[in-house]
């Protein structure tokens, strides 16, 4: 729970001259009105991929490391499953945001909406799109990757101000990683692997109903 807690508090959740030309390549490459971003969110209802997830200190130290599997239905449903270093779900119905742990025999329970307001979770599966939630700027390419930075346009800020900085990389017309600064400057990078867009997924994914014998904490619609 502690690893989540660290990793993705966003749910409650890219150096002169030089960097003048790579800011300007990003951009005529991202485009003004119509970027890579834009294209991949627009007519987006269906999203999964497996992915690797770093924490790294403020001195680029690793900290913590996760993988696991992601999916969305849009709008308002996603399902992280991760399956390393040890199992754990955040899933997001529509309605309740759950995040179960199976070692500890706990799930907790919030309600969505107020959990998600501002987040990049919220950018991922909202009906929205992108622009009409964040403002957005192309960062400098990185090797083959366009970056944009996102700032909310809510004052509320991302995630309960947990995190300053969202970032998102993509390599031709996916998206291929998220990045997450905090105020203490470490960086959460999530880096996606086969991701597939807009293909059906299994009824039910979305679901989640306790087991037998597990503590349920909070409470929710």
């Amino acid at each position: 729970m502690q690893m989540f807690s660290n990793s993705l508090g966003w749910l409650r959740a890219l150096p002169g001259l030089l960097l003048l030309c790579a800011v300007s390549l990003a951009a005529q490459a991202a485009g003004t009105t119509d970027s890579v971003l834009d294209r991949f969110f627009r007519d987006l209802e269906t999203l999964s991929a497996g992915f690797e997830q770093t924490l790294r200190d403020a001195d680029g130290k690793v900290t913590q490391h996760a993988t696991g599997q992601l999916s969305i239905q849009r709008p308002g449903r996603f399902r992280w499953d991760y399956r390393t270093p040890y199992e754990q779900l955040v899933l997001g119905d529509g309605e309740r945001l759950w995040t179960y742990d199976a070692d500890l025999a706990q799930a907790t329970v919030k309600p969505q909406e107020q959990a998600l307001a501002g987040t990049p979770a919220l950018l991922l599966s909202a009906a929205e799109q992108p622009r009409e939630l964040f403002d957005i700027q192309p960062l400098p390419m990185r090797d083959s990757e366009a970056w944009f930075e996102l700032t909310p346009k809510s004052e509320q800020g991302i995630g309960d101000s947990q995190f300053d900085q969202l970032r998102l990389g993509f390599e031709g017309d996916s998206l291929v990683a998220m990045e997450l600064i905090d105020s203490f400057e470490q960086t959460t990078q999530i880096r996606f692997r086969g991701l597939q867009r807009n293909l059906p997924l299994a009824a039910g994914l979305f679901d989640f109903t306790p087991p037998s014998g597990v503590d349920v904490i909070g409470d929710a619609p």
